[in-house]
């Protein structure tokens, strides 16, 4: 994942809440109001009559009991609860109470600093551990009698699986009330029963399935494992593989999971090429490390590095650019009558791990809306998922949506795997996640005013922004639809082909209680306690960003809740602090840590994994990229007298320590030598596993994985008839790719031999995401110059000024000059160019002077040069313009 899409999950953060926010009575709230009855100060607001009190002062509305008057807007009385119990309590309001005496887990007080106002919500459950009667499961935030009779179908996760002998794996199982599989409920893994085709094959404790290869067998065996509900029986694929004798590679599509043939792999200096079952032998490998290269068209390319494994599973990702598909929808039923902005962001499920995010398919297309807000009209490009409008009126280009999904595994006609489609990337199943709302148009003007004076999202403070947008972001709904198969192919004229759009509406509501239903509230309020900050070039950064999610077998990532917060204690005279805030919605005042607002699992999500993740970052600015320290947590239940999981209330401390920045990496292009740590510098302490990725111009990626002891990687050249992406146009000589580096803390008991081996029950690259439990990244992007001043085309006199703006190379001491020539060819001779100007660190910019041989008209070139100013870079960072020099 290049660094910017963190940007951009920040940026569509924003947007969503700058633009969103819940409707009274709606996601999971009873009301504040209920007062009603004749007008006149003779009212009693408790006697729930049918008309509302009129009041001009709280006297009148027994403040005693929970009354006060609505003194801005409606000039009634309404209720305002202070502790739980008022929910409850003879004298709330009849719907406030009822509700609230009907939920299993009663009712919360909560104080809504967009409105000023508290009101009753709900209490939704986070997992069965919080249901207190017998036989019941938590069902999208609600505690409900198990559904496990109701059962007509399912479906076993992963669909397909690749195991060694005495290798383990888990699956899980989703049940359907259905035989169309439409309608998932959730069921008590002690209501599942599971078995295999061969016991003495695959043996099992549960859920959890050993290979057991026999001896004397072929290299390859078929199997399946079958889950049974309530009846119904549903098997996904087993591929078992013996051990290896020599070197063996064995490559498989990472979100299909099926063994990819046809690969070319790189065993140190030997070839070969993957079969049918994904497996590439190697014999007579020597030598106690070893470099291990996959190369396959229309896939991420991937490198192993001085690993000392010899059997190896190497998953590769499918480019995001290859094939498109998706879903396209409207949400009818968000936009409503009532002087509100109404919004949405709609995605796809994330496939894979949250850091090998495809920016392009996050970000989607792009579709253009206008529309006018407060008396401002706009003219815009917005994400293909953002829909948007004011007053029940959808703006122009806003009223539907567009979401691209990640190819994989598919079904044909009988329920199994579709190898034709999977093979060729034309079909995959993700499911869909949104969040709605509303929000009142008067809290829109400090977004407003932050945004239209940032000169776009480069300029904006995220954390400070996000911060101010936490109230909006409480009162979101969540919206899962858990499978959407969809087929994918070829753009048309450079846009996703309108055909493979799958069609599904969305439901912006609240389903009765216990029934299933796409949307709900984020109703589990949690609070972080986040460690001290870590440092970035030797301050520490300013703020931190919470996402909490859940990852559900074969469909990937949903999000559920986001948060921010910043360092509030840094002025503009002393450094940051270390620590982050956020606002208390009952008392106004800063704490430290974060607070999150999160929905619980729901729509089919049960079955999957909580996953928490802190990422510490400088917020303040987003012009040169962003760098993060993550922390993720897989919280599991509350339990009786520890809130330290997923419940209402909960408080997370979030463990251990951010790592370091890996801030002292390098890369020589021509020699390919990449140095994970320069001089006396050290990779981040507690780092397992090393990881650099390369992106050329079209998105596509390059992973080399390394162990953290290795002191330099040389990167292997690509065979013939494969790019090389360490280059952003493919070429060997062409100009520099960008580079990251990231580094994994994979717990304490899991190796980067452990990551790579084939059969090993602990890691495997193909779990990397499961078992990271800290990671750092640090972007390294290619160094750039541009000539700021005089313009292209226009004519200036000799020895005019020039204003350069220099980017990304502090490394060459931000050395440049200026060159005059006849053509546009990049300059590779300065011996009579201009020396420039130093660069002024915080802008980037510098000044220089035409040099003297600039006269009549010519081009001229800007050029960055190494440290000592007597050669250009190779590959040459050249930029020209044609002037003319009166």
């Amino acid at each position: 994942m290049r660094i910017q899409t963190l940007a951009f999950v920040a940026g569509t953060a924003l947007l969503v809440a700058g633009c969103s926010g819940s409707k009274s009575g709606t996601n999971g709230s009873t009301g504040g109001s209920g007062s009603t009855g004749t007008t006149g100060g003779t009212c009693d607001p408790t006697k729930n009559p049918a008309t509302p009190c009129s009041c001009t002062s709280d006297a009148q509305c027994a403040p005693d009991q929970g009354y006060v008057c609505d003194t801005l807007q409606t000039k009634t009385c309404i209720f305002q609860c202070t502790k739980a119990s008022d929910c409850s309590a003879d004298f709330a309001p009849d719907a406030v109470r009822t509700t609230c005496q009907a939920s299993s887990l009663g009712c919360t007080c909560d104080y809504d600093p967009t409105s000023q106002l508290s009101v009753c919500n709900t209490k939704g459950c986070g997992t069965d551990s919080d249901c207190p009667g017998t036989g019941q499961v938590c069902q999208d935030g609600q505690c409900i009698t198990s559904p496990t009779s109701g059962v007509a179908a399912c479906q076993v996760f992963p669909e397909y699986q690749v195991l060694k002998n005495g290798q383990s794996a888990t699956f899980t199982v989703q049940a359907y009330s259905d035989l169309n599989k439409t309608t998932p409920v959730h069921v008590p893994a002690s209501d599942v029963t599971w078995s295999s085709t061969s016991a003495s094959q695959l043996s099992n404790a549960g859920a959890k399935f050993t290979a057991n290869y026999p001896s004397g067998s072929p290299t390859e065996l078929a199997g399946a494992v079958t889950a049974t509900v309530n009846g119904k029986s549903c098997t996904a694929s087993v591929k078992l593989y013996a051990d290896a004798t020599g070197g063996r590679v064995v490559v498989i599509d990472s979100l299909a999971g099926v063994p990819l043939s046809g690969a070319t792999v790189l065993f140190d200096s030997a070839t070969a090429t993957t079969d049918a079952d994904g497996v590439a032998t190697v014999a007579n490998v020597s030598g106690t490390t070893h470099t291990v290269s996959v190369f396959a068209h229309h896939f991420d390319y991937a490198t192993v590095a001085g690993t000392t494994a010899t059997d190896l599973l190497i998953p590769v990702t499918r480019d995001a650019d290859q094939n498109e598909g998706g879903v396209k929808g409207a949400m009818p039923n968000l936009f409503q009558q009532d002087s509100k902005i109404q919004a949405g962001f709609v995605g796809m499920s994330i496939a894979g791990s949250i850091t090998d995010i495809s920016t392009a398919l996050l970000a989607g297309p792009s579709k253009h809306i206008t529309g006018t807000v407060a008396g401002k009209s706009f003219d815009t490009n917005v994400p293909a998922g953002v829909l948007i409008g004011l007053n029940g009126a959808p703006f122009t280009g806003a009223e539907s949506y567009t979401a691209l999904g990640a190819a994989g595994w598919c079904a044909d006609s009988s329920g199994n795997t579709d190898t034709a489609k999977v093979s060729a990337g034309t079909c995959g199943t993700r499911g869909i996640w949104a969040l709605a709302g509303e929000i009142d148009i008067d809290q829109l003007s400090p977004i407003i005013n932050q945004v239209s004076g940032s000169g776009g999202l480069g300029g904006l403070n995220i954390g400070s922004l996000l911060g101010q947008l936490l109230p909006v972001l409480r009162n979101f709904n969540s919206i899962a639809v858990r499978d959407v198969a969809f087929p994918l192919g070829p753009e048309v004229s450079g846009n996703v082909d309108p055909s493979l759009l799958v069609s599904h509406d969305l439901e912006y509501k609240v389903g009765t209680q216990g029934a299933p239903t796409d949307s709900v509230p984020l109703g589990l309020k949690v609070t972080l306690t986040v460690p001290t900050l870590p440092k970035l070039a030797g301050d520490y950064v300013d703020g931190a960003i919470a996402v909490a999610a859940v990852d559900v077998p074969g469909r990937g990532l949903f999000p559920l809740g986001l948060t921010a917060g910043t360092d509030t204690g840094a002025t503009s005279s002393s450094p940051n602090t270390g620590t982050v805030t956020y606002q208390d919605p009952q008392t106004g005042n800063n704490k430290n840590g974060l607070l999150i607002n999160m929905a619980p699992a729901h729509g089919g999500l049960e079955s999957g994994t909580y996953r928490l993740a802190v990422v510490a970052a400088s917020l303040k600015n987003l012009t040169n990229g962003l760098e993060g320290s993550g922390i993720v947590m897989n919280p599991g239940p509350c339990t009786t007298g520890n809130a330290n999981g997923v419940c209402y209330g909960a408080a997370i401390t979030v463990p251990g320590t951010f790592m370091d920045f890996p801030e002292s990496a390098t890369f020589d292009y021509l020699s390919r030598v990449l140095t994970p740590a320069t001089g006396a510098s050290t990779l981040p302490s507690g780092t397992a596993l090393g990881r650099a990725d390369f992106q050329d111009g079209n998105n596509h990626r390059w992973f080399v994985y390394f162990d953290p002891a290795s002191s330099s990687i040389t990167i292997p050249t690509p065979p013939a008839g494969f790019d090389d992406r360490t280059r952003s146009d493919d070429t060997a000589t062409g100009p520099r790719s960008g580079l990251l580096l990231l580094t994994f803390d994979l717990g304490s008991s899991v190796t980067a031999t452990d990551a790579v081996s084939f059969g090993s029950n602990a890691a495997g690259l193909q779990k990397l995401d499961k078992y990271i439990s800290r990671f750092a990244i640090k972007d390294y992007p290619p160094p750039s110059i541009s000539i700021t001043s005089p313009s292209n085309n226009s004519a200036v006199s000799a020895g005019a000024s020039v204003v350069v703006t220099v980017s990304s190379d502090s490394d060459n001491a931000n050395k440049w000059t200026l060159c005059w020539t006849s053509s546009a060819t990049a300059v590779s001779d300065i011996s009579s160019c201009a020396a420039g100007g130093d660069v002024d660190p915080s802008s980037g910019q510098a000044t220089g002077t035409l040099p003297g041989n600039a006269t009549g008209a010519g081009f001229l070139h800007a050029v960055l040069t190494t440290a000592d100013g007597t050669a250009v870079l190779n590959p040459t960072v050249d930029t020209y313009i044609q002037l003319t020099v009166q």
